[in-house]
């Protein structure tokens, strides 16, 4: 459990060079062979291709993600389909749907995935967290693997050691759960498992290490999916809030700023306009003159209700940085971390989640109406 709380932790904690980076959107962004990119890049696209070099961290959410080149940092990004040819120096950490790694990764790597597949290839540098429904794994990892899975086969030659659990899937029980050491896989140090079947060791495998199975009888709850869900829910909130930082800082800043100078004045403003707001936007869909302006306020309405938690993660973090007596002043980004981390934890508590994820929507709605009032009255 402890490597899975750093894991969760780790990738979240973002390199200092992507708080200045070159930003890139679009239908289609294409780094080509011969371009180098000087700096970290972040990228909102439906497809991002990676074909150059990249001299920094790429930070993307893209449904479709190509790499066949070289990235001088770190990858983080989340989306539907990855894969990768190319090389990472540093760590890559994703969330996707489907996700193929067929290169080189020198630092850490870090996957949550519905489906996974490491070909032969591949060479893993650092350690390797995973957590999928499926994983097809080969190629190399050269310090530990380990992780959640409920379906996996595994040729890897792994210089660690393996320390893996067997669930019974994130979404469904629907598919066989079951977990394979296939021939030629190689484990230079210890094998832990831990599931309600035996796992499977082919001729050939072999583990240097000690074999530590632990098989339970029982049907007790699979946290796994809760896991799973809480990971998707804090990295969404946070990269909810890099982007906003990214493209919007000077409006996370004023708006941050009057929640903390005015949190009573945004707190009953807000939650006027919320019980306001859905009454104006039914009796302008009565008038056939009032249905666009209906159209674009129910719009406005659900996009503040998104960006709420990620506006509120960033005061948070940095009231908790400040309680915590720290003479540094970090950034929005270090600050929209540690607040999304907190605010998971505060909503996930039984009886009061449900109104703290209300005060939150209220309290961002009414701060955003203070700040336009603010900027169209100069």
């Amino acid at each position: 459990m402890k490597k899975v709380i750093l894991a969760i932790l780790f990738i979240f904690l973002l390199p200092s060079t992507v708080f200045a980076y070159e930003k890139r959107s679009g239908d289609f962004v294409n780094i080509h062979s011969d371009e180098i990119v000087e700096g970290s890049l972040f990228v909102n696209a439906n497809i991002l291709d990676i074909d150059g070099i990249v001299n920094g961290d790429v930070l993307c959410v893209s449904p479709k993600v190509e790499i066949s080149g070289t990235v001088n940092g770190d990858i983080i990004c989340a989306g539907e389909n990855f894969n990768m040819s190319g090389t990472s120096t540093g760590d890559i950490r994703l969330v996707f749907g489907s996700a193929k790694i067929d290169g080189v990764v020198e630092g850490n790597t870090t996957v949550v995935a519905d489906y996974l597949e490491v070909q032969d290839t591949a060479k893993l540098g650092g350690e390797f967290f995973v957590l999928a429904n499926e994983a097809k794994l080969a190629g190399e990892v050269e310090s530990d693997l380990y992780g959640y899975v409920k379906k996996a086969s595994i040729s890897s030659f792994v210089g660690g050691n393996i320390s893996m659990r067997q669930g019974n899937g994130f979404f469904s029980d629907g598919e066989f759960a079951e977990f394979k050491l296939l021939s030629g896989a190689t484990v230079d140090g210890d094998f832990n498992f831990k599931s309600r079947q035996e796992p499977i060791l082919e001729d050939g495998v072999i583990v240097n290490g000690e074999e530590r199975k632990t098989i339970t009888s029982d049907k007790k709850e699979n946290y796994s999916g809760d896991i799973f869900w809480s990971f998707v829910l804090i990295f969404s909130n946070i990269l909810i809030a890099l982007v906003l930082i990214a493209l919007f800082k000077n409006f996370v800043n004023s708006v941050s700023g009057i929640i903390k100078k005015q949190t009573v004045k945004s707190l009953w403003l807000g939650i006027l306009a919320f019980l306001l707001i859905p009454i104006s936007i039914i009796l302008l869909l009565l008038t056939m003159i009032g249905i666009p302006l209906a159209i674009i306020s129910l719009f406005i309405f659900l996009g503040i209700a998104l960006i709420s938690k990620s506006i509120v993660s960033i005061v948070l973090g940095e009231k908790i940085l400040e309680l915590l007596r720290s003479k540094k002043k970090y950034s929005l980004n270090i600050n929209a971390v540690v607040g999304a981390i907190a605010l998971y934890f505060l909503i996930a508590t039984p009886f009061i989640g449900s109104f703290i994820s209300f005060l939150s929507i209220v309290l961002v709605l009414g701060a955003v109406l203070q700040y336009f009032r603010t900027s169209l009255s100069k």
